[in-house]
């Protein structure tokens, strides 16, 4: 005889090769006797379905080939051998079951659709319609709530405290994963409840939450495409519950609440608003704002983290941070109307990403640059040092306006970023000055990366003059020439002139907020909960934009120029 030891790890062995993956989204588990279908309704593809009345009477297997389903057990208790009806609620893929074909006994029902599952306790309270409940099949026996069993005697029912073979529907407490369970085994509830734990356990799925016995006897049966009638008897039954996996697309019955959020103001200052995942509602999420159409249109897309604070949003939302302010392209402050578009982005991959109430607005901006000496980029490599953006960071202006300005020494030809050992302010040299960085939403305007700083001494710190603070954003404009300046204050004495006082820097949109929004959560149509892109795996263009080549090429070689 093997040692003990020798035993358990070969009943191991047989147990863990019994946990399958089918197809894509869908788990099978099995123990002789017993097999359980694991769903996870957030996968991609992965559906809910339930029986049309004109569907009815088919084995599992019959009724799914016949749908499509890749997995199946039986439903609700019939009139057995009539198949006319059946006891609970029924609804299939969002056709209700005739009214005197259903409903003949009231105590629960399993109900599915749009962002829906779970089992509704009272059967006496209707269903929601379509899109919201789609898909219908009556409960028996609860057998687990709240994760607790309800044996040793459940509701007293005879059913349930005696022996029979036994099928199941449970869900885990996130409502995100469904598990659909037979057996062979002549068994009563607390043996149900014993099978339904350790498969789950083993299949290391969520707990399960609730659950609740179906149909039995010779009714009980559960198919998988690809394995056939895994438990069977035969049995024709009058409803099903089965399982779409095609492995892509979107996950509807998943408890996933689209984003939700609101495009409050588009003007020269930027864009503002807010945005929400009701389930993580604590939690900052993206924004996607597209400059001059929607999504796909090939309009360029910035993400932005709407993370900020906003008092008006604490008591609508339940939490306070959940604003967004974009400070808006320079290359549309030209006059012309430019639609902007933003859109949610779903805390979950595959996730539905509606667009904003209050979107698309319109920017109409003909905003001449802050006042400010012209600092010429001198070469294309400094244009790329600095990462500036042709439709972010520049604006063209005419030639005359342009002509009116001052210019003053070049800008900085590297990015130098610099800390004094200790310090936590962070300066960009320039020249014999340093110029100090004014916050971090200043650095990613200036497309800086903060990694790259690099800590001197307080000696070596003193070779620098500490010059005006860097302006927040870069603003960049050309005239009908391809010469390219920094629209700056002046960090040095002009070869020409005196020092020149420095100008304050220009606003942001961050800090125009209170003028931007009206007190109070605008009232703007709420955003179509039917999901939309762009999907999380859509590029967002303009981001990383450079100048035409041949407007870099002219750069290296245009000469400083001074005005008067």
């Amino acid at each position: 005889m093997p040692p003990m030891g020798s035993v358990l790890l070969a009943v191991s062995a047989v147990l863990l090769h019994s946990v399958e993956t089918p197809h894509p989204g869908l788990t099978l588990v099995r123990q002789p006797g017993s097999a359980m279908v694991i769903g996870n309704l957030c996968s991609p593809g992965v559906q809910v379905r339930a029986t049309k009345y004109g569907e009815r009477k088919g084995t599992p297997q019959e009724w799914a080939q016949a749908v499509g389903a890749k997995a199946a057990i039986n439903a609700d208790f019939f009139d057995f051998p009539g198949w006319t009806l059946v006891n609970g609620r029924a609804r299939g893929a969002g056709e209700d079951w005739p009214a005197d074909k259903q409903y003949f006994e009231s105590r629960s029902y399993w109900q599915f659709g749009l962002f829906n599952a779970d089992l509704q306790q009272n059967a006496a309270v209707p269903p929601a319609g379509s899109p919201w409940t789609t898909d219908i099949v009556g409960g028996h026996n609860i057998l687990i709530r709240d994760g607790q069993s309800l044996g040793p005697t459940f509701d007293g029912d005879a059913v349930i405290t005696t022996a029979h073979r036994r099928t199941a529907i449970g869900l885990s407490k996130d409502r995100r994963t469904v598990f659909l369970f037979a057996t062979d085994h002549v068994i009563d509830g607390n043996g149900m409840v014993n099978e339904l734990r350790a498969l789950a356990a083993e299949a290391g799925a969520p707990a399960i939450d609730i659950a609740t016995n179906m149909d039995g006897g010779g009714s009980s049966q559960l198919y998988v495409e690809g394995f056939g009638q895994v438990i069977t008897s035969g049995r024709q039954v009058n409803n099903h519950l089965g399982l779409f996996a095609s492995g892509s697309g979107l996950a509807p019955n998943c408890n996933n609440i689209p984003p939700r959020g609101s495009l409050d103001a588009v003007s020269c200052d930027g864009a503002a608003g807010w945005a929400q995942d009701q389930n993580v509602d604590k939690q900052a999420i993206d924004v996607h704002v597209y400059w001059g159409g929607p999504a796909g249109s090939g309009a360029p897309g910035k993400a932005i983290r709407a993370g900020d604070s906003r008092s008006d949003l604490c008591t609508a939302l339940g939490s306070c941070e959940h604003a967004f302010t974009m400070a808006p392209p320079l290359s549309l402050f030209d006059g012309a109307p430019h639609e902007v578009h933003a859109y949610a982005i779903d805390s979950e991959l595959h996730g539905p990403n509606p667009e904003l109430g209050g979107s698309p607005r319109t920017l109409t901006c003909a905003r001449p640059p802050p006042d400010g000496v012209l600092r010429h980029v001198v070469d294309p490599a400094a244009y790329a040092a600095f990462k500036f953006d042709a439709f972010f960071d520049l604006q063209v202006l005419a030639d005359g306006a342009l002509a009116a300005r001052a210019e003053w020494s070049p800008f900085p030809t590297t990015v130098q970023l610099v800390r004094e050992t200790g310090q936590g302010k962070v300066f960009l040299v320039d020249g014999p000055q340093v110029r100090w960085v004014q916050n971090p939403e200043s650095a990613a305007a200036w497309h800086f990366d903060l990694g790259t700083v690099k800590e001197v001494s307080k000696a070596e710190m003193a070779q620098w003059t500490e010059g005006p603070p860097l302006r927040l954003r870069p603003w960049l404009v050309r005239g009908s020439g391809p010469a390219v300046y920094v629209v700056d204050d002046a960090a040095g004495p002009s070869p020409e002139r005196p020092f020149l006082p420095a100008s304050p820097p220009p606003s942001m949109a961050h800090a125009v907020l209170a003028k931007l929004l009206p007190p109070g959560i605008p009232s703007g149509p709420e955003p179509d909960p039917t999901p939309m892109t762009p999907s999380d795996s859509e590029p967002m263009s303009g981001g990383c934009a450079a100048a035409p080549s041949a407007l870099l090429l002219a750069l290296a070689v245009l000469p400083l120029r001074r005005r008067r």
